[in-house]
C-alpha cells in the first residue's frame, strides 16, 4: 500500500495536536484504525518518522503555528474488554 503523506504536530504550548495528511496518508490511517477496530484482541500500531527509524510519518514540520514540534512516534492503541 502507497504510503502517501502522514504527520503530527504539538502546538509550542502542547495544548493542540494537529494530524496533516493528503488524501493517500488518511485513507491509510483509516485503514489501520478501522483494522484495530475490528479486532477481537487487544493491539496497537505505531507510526513512526525516518528519523526514528520508520517509514511511516512525515519527518518534516508543516505548522503554520511558529514553534510547532513534530511528533516523532504516535502509537495508537485499541484495548478490547473481556467480560
Amino acid at each position: 500500500m502507497e504510503k502517501g503523506f502522514l504527520f503530527f504536530e504539538l502546538s509550542p504550548h502542547g495544548q493542540q495536536l494537529q494530524l496533516y495528511g493528503d488524501r493517500v496518508g488518511l485513507r491509510r490511517l483509516s485503514v489501520i484504525l478501522e483494522r484495530l477496530a475490528a479486532n477481537d484482541e487487544s493491539e496497537h500500531e505505531q507510526l513512526i518518522t525516518a528519523e526514528w527509524g520508520g517509514d511511516d510519518l512525515s519527518g518534516e514540520v508543516q505548522g503554520v503555528e511558529q514553534g510547532d514540534r513534530l511528533i516523532n512516534q504516535f502509537t495508537i492503541h485499541c484495548w478490547v474488554q473481556k467480560s
